[in-house]
Order: C-alpha cells, then sequence, then structure tokens
C-alpha cells in the first residue's frame, strides 16, 4: 500500500507499517465474517486499506473517497476496485472538506482535527444513488458518521442482514442506532476507535480483551525466587498478572532482568547487573532499597516511557504499583486509564486507585484532604468525598503458592517487615497471653535505614517469647 507523503501518526498507520495489518481487530473480523460474492461499501475508504482486503476476499466493494490526494493513492493502490470521489452525506450539493492533520483525517467539519486547508467536494445521500443495500460497511469520516447514515435509510432500517464497521471512539453513535434502529453489538476494536454491530442476524456479544501495560518494581525482579519474594510490591505485581491473564485479558509487563510474571510480552526495561551497581550484591538480611531518583529508579522509568510510547494504543490501560515512584512514568505516557493497584501505602496519585483496605482508603482520603494542596492539583484529590471509581479489593494470594499440611505445630507465625505499625508487638502479646511462641520472619532494619524501627526490631528480639528467623523465602 503507498500512503500520501508526510507521517501519519495515527496507531493503523504506526501498526500497518511495522506488520503489514490495518487495524487488526477489524481485519480479522472482515476476513471471519465477510464472504465470497457479498457487497462490501466502504465509506471513507482513504487509501483503500480494507477495500483491497474485501476485494480479495472475493467481495464486490464499492468505495467512497472525497479527498482528491487520497483518491488517487487509492486508484493505484486499488485498480480493480470502484471509488466514488463524492462525500457521503443527509444532504446533496457542494460542501467544504477540512483537510485533517494527517491524510487520513479529512473531515467535512470544521475544526475537527484542526487543519488548515480546504477542498469543495460534491455531497450525496446514499439512498439517491441505487446501490443497493451491502452486507457489510465500513464507515470512517471523521464526526460526519450520523448524517451519512441519515442519508442511508436503506442501510438503517434494512430487513436484510447487515454488518457495520463503525468509528465511534465516545459510543454515542453506537448507542443510537442501537436505541432507535434495532442494532446490536458484536464486538469492539479500541486502538481504531471501530465498533462492530449487526441487524437481523444472530448476534453473540465478544468482549474485547483490555491492553494492560503492567509495570514491575524498579529495585527487585518480581520473581517468588527468593531475589524477588521480599518485595511485597513485586508479589501484588505477580498475582495480578495471574488475574489479568485468566479473565482473557492482554498484559504487557515491564520489568527487571529475571522477572518471572505471566504475560503476553516481557519488556526488559533494567537489569540485575544495574541493580548490582546501584545497591551492590543482593542481601536477604536486609530490606530492599528504596530511593527516588537513584540510577536504578530513573533508569527503569525512563526505559518504561520509552518502551511504552511506542506500544501504547487507544483504551489501554497502565497498572502502577509502586506510587509516586511509578508516577513519572504515568506522566511520560499519558494513558488516560491510569490504574494504581493494592494502594498501601500514601503516595498514591493516578485518577483510578484500588486500596487494600476500607482503612486505608479512608486514611489517604482523610491525609490528602488534610495535608495537600487541592487547589493545584483539583482533578486528582477527592476533597472530602473521595472519588466514585476508586475502590477496594483486599490483598490476593494465588493457593497454590502454598503448601497445605493437615499437621500443625505448636506456633503463630508473623511474616512481614518487622515495624511497629504491621502490629507486631500486638502479635506478641496476644501469644504471651496464650503462652505460644510467636515466630517472626521478614526483614528487621538497621539504625542506618530507620532509627525507629531498627529500635523496635532491637526490642522485640529480647521478648522472651519471640524466635526470629530471618528471611522466608
Amino acid at each position: 500500500m503507498r500512503f500520501p507523503p508526510g507521517r501519519d501518526y495515527t496507531y493503523p498507520r504506526q501498526y500497518f507499517e511495522d506488520t503489514g495489518i490495518w487495524e487488526p481487530r477489524t481485519t480479522d473480523y472482515i476476513k471471519s465474517h465477510l464472504k465470497k460474492g457479498q457487497y462490501f461499501l466502504d465509506i471513507g475508504a482513504h487509501v483503500g486499506c480494507l477495500s483491497a482486503l474485501a476485494h480479495g476476499l472475493g467481495a464486490k466493494v464499492i468505495a467512497f473517497e472525497p479527498s482528491s490526494e487520497n483518491r488517487a493513492y487509492f486508484e493505484k493502490n486499488c485498480p480493480d476496485i470502484q471509488v466514488i470521489g463524492k462525500a457521503l452525506s443527509n444532504t446533496n450539493g457542494m460542501v467544504k472538506l477540512y483537510t485533517g492533520k494527517t491524510s487520513g483525517e479529512n473531515s467535512l467539519l470544521e475544526n475537527y482535527h484542526n487543519g488548515d486547508g480546504i477542498e469543495v467536494v460534491e455531497s450525496v445521500r446514499y439512498d439517491d444513488l441505487n446501490l443497493g443495500v451491502p452486507d457489510m460497511v465500513k464507515l470512517d469520516v471523521e464526526g460526519s458518521e450520523q448524517i451519512v447514515l441519515e442519508g442511508a435509510q436503506s442501510i438503517l432500517n434494512t430487513d436484510k442482514p447487515i454488518t457495520l464497521i463503525i468509528e465511534d471512539w465516545q459510543n454515542r453513535l453506537t448507542d443510537w442506532l442501537i436505541d432507535n434502529y434495532g442494532w446490536s453489538l458484536v464486538t469492539t476494536d479500541r486502538g481504531s476507535g471501530n465498533r462492530i454491530l449487526v441487524k437481523n442476524q444472530a448476534c453473540v456479544y465478544v468482549e474485547e480483551p483490555i491492553r494492560c501495560h503492567l509495570l514491575g518494581t524498579f529495585n527487585a525482579p518480581n520473581t517468588l525466587k527468593d531475589e524477588g519474594i521480599g518485595n511485597a510490591f513485586g508479589t501484588k505485581v505477580i498475582n495480578m498478572a495471574k488475574i489479568l491473564k485468566k479473565l482473557g485479558h492482554y498484559v504487557i509487563f515491564y520489568g527487571v532482568e529475571g522477572s518471572e510474571v505471566e504475560c503476553d510480552e516481557f519488556v526488559q526495561v533494567s537489569t540485575l547487573e544495574l541493580l548490582r551497581k546501584t545497591y551492590g550484591e543482593w542481601d536477604n538480611t536486609k530490606i530492599y532499597p528504596e530511593k527516588y531518583g537513584d540510577l536504578a529508579h530513573t533508569t527503569f522509568n525512563d526505559n518504561c516511557v520509552r518502551e511504552i510510547n511506542q506500544r501504547k494504543r487507544e483504551g489501554d490501560f497502565l497498572l502502577v504499583c509502586h506510587g509516586t515512584f511509578h508516577q513519572p512514568i504515568a506522566n511520560g505516557v499519558q494513558i488516560a486509564n491510569t490504574i494504581e493497584i493494592g494502594i498501601g501505602h500514601r503516595s498514591s496519585f493516578a485518577p483510578f486507585r484500588i486500596f487494600e483496605s476500607q482503612f486505608q482508603m479512608n486514611w489517604t482520603y482523610g491525609y490528602e484532604d488534610s495535608h495537600l494542596n487541592t487547589t493545584t492539583n483539583p482533578g486528582n484529590r477527592p476533597k472530602g468525598d473521595g472519588r466514585f471509581y476508586d475502590c477496594v479489593i483486599p490483598g490476593f494470594f494465588d493457593p497454590s503458592d502454598f503448601d497445605y499440611s493437615e499437621n500443625k505445630d505448636d506456633y503463630f507465625l508473623y511474616l512481614g517487615r518487622i515495624i511497629s505499625r504491621k502490629g507486631i508487638f500486638v502479635a506478641q502479646r496476644v501469644c504471651q497471653e496464650l503462652g505460644k511462641t510467636l515466630l517472626v520472619a521478614g526483614f528487621g532494619y538497621s539504625k542506618d535505614a530507620n532509627e525507629v524501627d531498627a529500635k523496635a526490631f532491637d526490642d522485640l528480639l529480647k521478648l522472651p517469647n519471640v524466635e526470629y528467623v530471618g528471611f522466608a523465602g
């Protein structure tokens, strides 16, 4: 396929140049459902990518492309396909076609894509052309889709089984077709903005998987091996990936070399050598280092921004786990659906947030209202009553990661960082009252790392019913 000169930064063009496939989910649907000899109507045909596909499948194709530049490329790409150089509309006459920022964004709506050129073209109602009712329609005319359909009542109200592939980013036209004309939604192609609807035929809705960009931790590989299991943020990531894959979603994981996370793509954005260079050899007697702006952190963030921007599509989710350590990545990729998972800390920032407990959610709202300047960042702060889509999902675990035994030993176990605010002294006192031993496994703090928690660690080790066993893999 040949395109007009100049880079087209829309997602389908980039993907097509890399893979040879235009709008992959839409392409797959057409290949699966368009039959030889059927009539395919391509409205807003651009340079003919989907027209060529339909023609190759043996369908009769009629295309509409009012832009003279695009039409010239269409005729070179698809010499055997009829292309009509008129703009379909709900009226007949001469209209202005406004040039978009790219060749695929020309529109009858002024300022729709902020282009600066105008081409006068003829508009016509589809119903006045006597071309019949197609079996499948692709409609992508940059905001004018409804007026095209208003001039195509034969298509809107047909009794014939028909499929409509329509660009409708906000679902408004989809709702209009469902509510007023009896169409049914079959599936979506979020990356292309397409909605696929049918009428007068059996319909089973197929949910489109969500593409999730899942961030790992910058200071450790995310693995259940010893070098990763002590990092609670990493364990959340591993289990979240399992859940997302089980639900059928597409997971792109960005992490440190040595990570073992269920995903469709593993994008390595840091190395074990870089961790050694930043922190020295990993030591299972010490807390994982976590310093904002160090070499491991900035390298991880910079590489994530670059790699995500190369892969992101409209409708993707960005899942972050590490509070404001991940905020520079979110700022650098600007994915609207940015969600923080498993918030058990106070440095949260994302527009959508999942807390580990109701207490953590309420504490965060109270803290933000009393400590943070809501004037400078009004869209990101709760202002007293929270945000509608924030929610609580308690900590999640995979039972297969634990060995069950009917035979119990006579002790209680504390597993986690050894700091007083996690309740370890409450556990110790309960065990003391019961006459039981408390085994303690986890990282303790040194005085260099945190003097208050280091004292708590020392105090705990002196208690008679406590046995410290160190790091537990």
